[in-house]
C-alpha cells in the first residue's frame, strides 16, 4: 500500500492490518509499536545479556512510522499525527520520522511513486493486462 500497489481500503490490506494489529502490535507508554513478524527474537536477553542469535525480541518504532503513512493514505490524518507523536517520543528511526513529517505536511505519502499509483490504482494504460 505504501508505494501504490494497493489502495488503503483494499480488502486484502484492511484484513492484513487487522491481523497485524492482533498479532504484532505492542502498546507502550509512548504509543503503539509493532514487531516485524511473529517469533521475532532479535534483541538482548531478558537479563540484559547481548544478542547472540536469540533474544527476547522488541517492537520496532520504525513500523510505527510505516503505520502512520498507512493511516495518512487512508485519510485518517489525526491517527497519523498521533502515531508521529509516538514515533517522536521513541527517539528512534529518525529517517522514518522525517519522511512522516514531510508526508503530514503534504497531506499525502510524499515518496509514493506516481508511476506505480497510475499502474495499480489509477486508470490503467491501454497496454496493460486486466486484473
Amino acid at each position: 500500500m505504501r508505494f501504490g500497489l494497493r489502495a488503503p481500503d483494499d480488502p486484502r490490506i484492511v484484513s492484513t492490518v487487522t491481523v497485524i494489529d492482533a498479532t504484532l502490535k505492542v502498546d507502550t507508554p509512548h504509543g503503539p509499536a509493532w514487531h516485524r513478524y511473529q517469533g521475532d527474537r532479535y534483541g538482548e536477553h531478558a537479563d540484559g545479556g547481548p544478542f547472540d542469535g536469540t533474544g527476547i525480541g522488541r517492537a520496532w518504532p520504525l513500523l510505527t512510522g510505516e503505520r502512520a503513512h498507512y493511516e495518512l493514505a487512508a485519510g485518517r490524518s489525526r491517527a497519523a499525527e498521533q502515531l508521529a507523536q509516538a514515533l517522536e517520543a521513541f527517539v528512534w528511526a529518525h529517517a522514518e520520522y522525517l519522511k512522516l513529517c514531510r508526508s503530514l505536511r503534504d497531506g499525502q505519502v510524499f515518496d509514493r511513486p506516481p508511476q506505480t499509483v497510475q499502474r495499480y490504482l489509477g486508470n490503467k494504460p491501454w497496454w496493460t493486462f486486466s486484473r
